[in-house]
This record gives C-alpha cells, sequence and structure tokens, in this order.
C-alpha cells in the first residue's frame, strides 16, 4: 500500500528486510545511509556478512535464528559499515508473517553511537567531578540548600507532615522554598544550556529556572534529601532564557562534608531534548512497523496469526466473565468467477469490499481479519447466541447489496456465506478456539450446500 511503501521509505530507522535465508530483498534509504552499502549491492546477500563483523558474527546470526523462529527480539549491538567503522546501534527484529506463514524478517536499525558516547561521558564526569568542573562538557551547578534545611527542621512534626504532602501537589509552595535556595557557582556548560552568563544567572531568582512541571519535580528532590538521600536522578524540563523548553536529565548530589547542613550540593545537567525526541521517533517506527507485521496487506485487517491471537484473548474473557462468545466465519462465494471474468484486481476489490463491510457493521471491540484466500474471521465478544444469527444475516444482506463495479463500468455481484458459531454451545473440549472455528467452518459447509448466499450453522454434538 502506498502509505506503508511512503513510510518504509522515509522513516528515519534503518530497515532491511530478509527471505527465510537470512538474504536480503530490500534496504531503505536510511539503511543505505547508515551503513554505506546500496540495496543492490545488498540483495540476495547474507545481511550478517555484510554489516557484522568478526566478533560480532555469532552474535548476529543468532539474534537473526531467533526472529526467523518466530520471535520479535530487541537488543543493541556493534555493526561494522562499509568503510569499516564501527557503530553503536539499537536492533528490532520483527518476523514477517503472510497468510499465516512466516516468509522471513524485518530487521530495524537506530545509530546511538552518539548517545552512547554522552552515557560514557556522563558516568566518568561523576568521578572526576570536582576537578572538571570548570570546564566539563556537562552544565554543573553548585548549590546552598542550608536555608531550606533550616527551615524544614524548625517545623513542628504535624506542619512538616503536611509540607510533605503539599511538595507533591503545590508549585507554589515549592516556588517558595526555593527562594531559599543559593547559586553558589555555576560552569561555562549551564550559560550555553539557558543562554545567561553567570552574572545573570547569579542575580536571577532559581524559580524561574523551572516550569510548573519540573517544580514538583524539585520538590521530590527535596523530599528525597530530608529522608536522607544524597543522590537523586531525574528527568524534568526547564525553561531558557529565550522560552526554549529543554528535556534534562539532573543529577543531584550531596558530598559527605555536606550531608548535615545541606550547604553544598552539585547539580548537573544532560541536555536529552534531541535524544527524547530520536527515541520517540524510533518507538513510532517500531510500532508501525508492528502494526504492518500484523496486518493484512491487502484489506488491511489484522492477518491470520493476529486474528488467532485475538480470538484466544476473547475466548478467555468469556469463559473468566461468563459471557457468550460468537464466531462468523466468511466465505465468499463467487470469488474464482470474480477474477476469471474481470481480472485479479476486481477480485482483490471484492476482498477489500468485504473487510470495508464487515468493519463497519462491527462494534469497536469485535474482532475480524482474514483467515485466508477469501475468508474472513469475526470474533463477537459477549453477544446471546440468539442474536448472532441476526448479525450475521446483516453482514450477509449489506455485502449482497454493495456496489462493486470493474474497470469497464460493469456491475460486480459479490455474496458471502456465513457459518457460525457460539461458545455456548461448545462442549468441553482440548483446544477449545480451534473446536469453535470447526463448528463455525461446519455451519459455512451447510450454507454452501443450500445454495449459497446463506448463513448456516451447526450445532456441537
Amino acid at each position: 500500500m502506498p502509505y506503508f511503501k511512503a513510510l518504509y521509505e522515509n522513516s528515519p530507522v534503518a530497515i532491511v528486510t530478509l527471505d527465510s535465508e537470512h538474504k536480503v530483498v530490500t534496504a531503505n534509504p536510511a539503511f543505505e545511509r547508515l551503513f554505506g552499502f546500496t540495496e543492490a549491492e545488498l540483495q540476495g546477500q547474507p545481511i550478517d556478512g555484510f554489516i557484522a563483523g568478526p566478533q560480532q558474527q555469532d552474535e548476529a546470526r543468532a539474534n537473526t535464528n531467533r526472529v526467523q523462529q518466530g520471535e520479535t527480539i530487541a537488543t543493541k549491538g556493534v555493526r561494522r559499515r562499509k568503510d569499516g567503522r564501527l557503530i553503536d546501534v539499537e536492533i528490532r527484529g520483527v518476523p514477517v508473517i503472510v497468510d499465516g506463514q512466516q516468509r522471513g524478517v524485518l530487521g530495524m536499525y537506530m545509530d546511538i553511537t552518539d548517545r552512547v558516547k554522552k552515557e560514557k561521558l556522563l558516568q566518568e564526569s561523576e568521578a572526576k567531578f570536582k576537578s572538571l568542573f570548570e570546564y566539563s562538557p556537562v552544565p554543573l551547578w553548585e548549590l546552598d540548600l542550608s536555608q531550606v534545611r533550616a527551615f524544614l527542621s524548625e517545623l513542628p512534626d504535624q506542619e512538616l507532615s503536611a509540607l510533605e504532602q503539599q511538595l507533591d501537589q503545590d508549585p507554589d509552595m515549592i516556588a517558595s522554598i526555593i527562594d531559599r535556595v543559593e547559586v553558589k557557582h555555576t560552569n561555562e556548560a549551564v550559560k550555553h544550556l539557558v543562554h545567561m552568563d553567570e552574572g545573570e544567572l547569579l542575580g536571577t531568582q532559581l524559580r524561574h529556572f523551572f516550569t510548573e512541571r519540573s517544580l514538583l519535580d524539585f520538590g521530590a528532590l527535596i523530599k528525597n534529601v530530608w529522608a536522607g538521600g544524597t543522590r537523586h536522578l531525574i528527568e524534568t524540563v526547564i525553561p531558557t532564557a529565550d522560552g526554549d523548553l529543554r528535556k534534562i536529565s539532573l543529577f543531584a548530589s550531596i558530598p559527605p562534608s555536606a550531608e548535615k547542613s545541606w550547604s553544598t550540593v552539585y547539580i548537573s545537567m544532560i541536555d536529552i531534548t534531541e535524544r527524547k525526541t530520536l527515541e520517540r521517533e524510533l518507538l513510532e517506527s517500531v510500532h508501525k512497523m508492528e502494526i504492518l507485521a500484523r496486518t493484512d496487506q491487502l484489506t488491511g485487517i489484522l492477518n491470520r496469526r493476529a486474528i488467532m491471537e485475538k480470538g484466544r484473548e476473547e475466548l478467555s474473557r468469556s469463559r473468566r466473565e461468563g459471557n457468550g462468545l460468537g464466531i462468523c466465519l466468511i466465505d465468499i462465494d463467487n470469488l474464482k468467477d470474480i477474477n476469471d471474468r474481470f481480472g485479479h484486481l476486481a477480485g482483490d476489490s471484492a476482498l477489500r469490499l468485504v473487510a470495508k463491510t464487515i468493519r463497519q457493521l462491527c462494534r469497536d471491540y469485535d474482532q475480524v481479519g482474514r483467515w485466508g484466500g477469501d475468508e474472513f474471521l469475526m470474533f463477537v465478544p459477549n453477544v446471546p447466541r440468539s442474536a448472532l444469527r441476526e448479525i450475521a444475516e446483516r453482514i450477509r444482506f449489506q455485502i449482497d447489496v454493495a456496489d462493486l463495479v470493474s474497470a469497464d463500468g460493469d456491475a460486480i455481484a459479490v455474496q458471502v456465506c456465513i457459518g457460525i458459531a457460539h461458545s455456548g454451545d461448545m462442549q468441553a473440549v482440548d483446544n477449545e478456539l480451534e473446536h469453535l472455528i470447526s463448528m463455525a467452518d461446519n455451519g459455512l459447509y451447510v450454507a454452501k450446500g443450500q445454495g449459497r448466499n446463506r448463513v448456516g450453522e451447526v450445532q456441537d454434538n
């Protein structure tokens, strides 16, 4: 479909598709940019031999094998570009299922080299904090919270208990406490983060560096320190002097010499705005790819594997809640005739018409999927047996009267038979879902034997 093709070609995530032998079928432009290989160079070649170095071969093949066996993986690793440079990547592998059969693998790669470097830099800067304070690329603050401690120490227990609750929900109260905080020193990186020099920083009330959200985060920090904590890590948002909002990872620590007085509290900040944006884009892309892997590409409804998963969930819920589960197995009567007379594109249009009609008549919580070929499977939760035939008849009728026209303008008649079954009619058996589907299939056989364009059912023996 054009939408998914555009998503694939324009995704910022490097994506490659593999066949059942681990060989490359396609690679999107982001993959070519990330690894330096063209799609033409990769096609028909085993992917691990190109982007995995000698030390990563076993790990890469193991990952590919896991996905080929039907497992979705999310991991990190090191991979090699065409120019020999090694890069850190986040790896996502998804099995590709078509008509219930696994046909290959969808691999996604996100370059996290810069992120890994920043994380290592943060770890090193914590160990060398004091000696690197002035020249650290990380924005660093030295604060004096001794007046805050004195204020809290003077409160009676009852007032202190009430204040601790306010620190969870009252930004104005937290702002009044922050006014007791003294900024002793900042480094050069702070100026670049908030777009102010040290003179302006020292002359500005600290509350101006907080949003309502970050004030509540700072309130949690105060509670943590009051409870005896000497380290606190949060992710929050701060405004810059020109009104821009930056997402930061804030780490606060109290050195042993100041644990009782709070006279020295070090704050380090890492700007993670871009990283969070990339992470969000990656999650969105992975989510869309997962939807694609569970969707029948022709009709846009669930594929066979996904509808079976939904069926198991609905049957389990119906047993747990004591509600009936209905099932409709829908088969197009004349799809072969349509293909023979009007062509396979018309047959595809008939399949899409049936899927669209079923979805339009469904409730939001009904589940519909393509069972295979010209068959569709529909699970109808929380429905009495008496209403199931009426639902099926409505679907059958609406498909019968739906308009479908060939490329030459000829009217195409589309009709279906529907076999129905209800969990309330089913005897206690193993593999209940498969048995319920078998009951509906028997009903479908009866409907076809009665002349087609019918709804049929067979009671369980």
